[in-house]
């Protein structure tokens, strides 16, 4: 698939995945990586490195030029025709052979480089490392959802109360709460949604699981059992969001991300957390029961509402 240069680069990975019969998680599988970060890539919120771009364009049956929006490399130039005598091209191979001979005598081995220091692989927040099937080592944006349920299943352990503020904690609820918007999040109690159908899916579609693009009743599902668990629900189109054979199409324009800031978090007796969080841009307060499992986080109870 062409695309034009003047298209940028999340919205061009997100057409040739789709051409590809892709879904975000299947290709986030393919390369070893969170479907988040598949998400984060389309949305510009980061960008893949160099060796992730060559995964990319290899998995998505591209090359780097259409997976850049470059102009397609140059054909490279005819051979010529003249031919070099066999004898002539003897003595120019000996010759040369002679020479690297000499020059590897000359000049001394190359030093071992010395191992790199811990502070040299520390990585900076919120970015993981992997090595993928290849043998390629990537570095790219770590899910929220599994960094905050990696602390909170450390801390459900302690006595109730307060939970002791760490610049760690904070930080990392405020990145998972801006990773997954959590100003959209449905109201949601005792194993029912208490807001309409159409607000799940405008949370599901600002959190990025669809990428921007169609959002299929399979990621809904998926979604749904991964962070509500067994709920009653039924699909249905909405306005914003017509059900098609494929999946919802949603029909809303842009928005400007939130910035979050974790107000307060108690520990409850049961190991569950509760948490008020405050979202600046709105000027909302959003009360969340939530708590660790299964490497990512469950919501128990969500209440939003305006700031007083």
């Amino acid at each position: 698939m062409d695309e034009q240069p003047s298209v940028s680069f999340g919205p061009r990975l997100a057409r040739l995945r789709q051409a590809a019969g892709l879904s975000q998680q299947a290709l986030a599988d393919r390369l070893s990586v969170t479907r988040q970060a598949v998400s984060n890539w389309e949305r510009e919120q980061t960008v893949p490195d160099l060796d992730m771009l060559l995964s990319l364009a290899r998995e998505l049956g591209t090359d780097m030029n259409a997976l850049c929006g470059l102009a397609p490399a140059p054909a490279p130039a005819p051979r010529s025709r003249r031919r070099v005598p066999l004898l002539s091209a003897l003595c120019l191979c000996l010759c040369a052979a002679l020479c690297l001979s000499a020059l590897w005598r000359a000049v001394p081995p190359a030093p071992e480089e010395p191992e790199a220091s811990p502070a040299a692989l520390s990585l900076p927040p919120h970015r993981v490392r992997y090595t993928t099937p290849s043998g390629i080592t990537c570095i790219t944006a770590a899910d929220g959802a599994e960094e905050l349920s990696a602390l909170l299943e450390d801390l459900s352990g302690g006595e109730p109360g307060p939970v002791e503020r760490t610049a760690a904690l904070w930080d990392t609820f405020d990145y998972f709460a801006g990773q997954y918007e959590l100003r959209f999040l449905p109201a949601f109690r005792d194993g029912a949604f208490l807001s309409d159908w159409e607000q799940l899916l405008l949370w599901l579609y600002r959190a990025g699981i669809s990428g921007g693009g169609l959002l299929t009743t399979e990621q809904v599902d998926a979604s749904i059992a991964q962070f509500f668990g067994a709920v009653s629900y039924r699909h249905q189109g909405t306005e914003r969001f017509p059900l098609t054979e494929e999946g919802y199409r949603p029909d809303c324009g842009g928005y400007s991300g939130g910035e979050y800031a974790l107000r307060s978090l108690v520990l409850r007796p049961d190991g569950s957390f509760e948490a008020l969080v405050e979202e600046h841009g709105q000027d909302l307060e959003i009360s969340l029961v939530l708590s660790p499992q299964d490497g990512s986080l469950r919501f128990h109870e969500v209440e939003i509402a305006q700031a007083q």
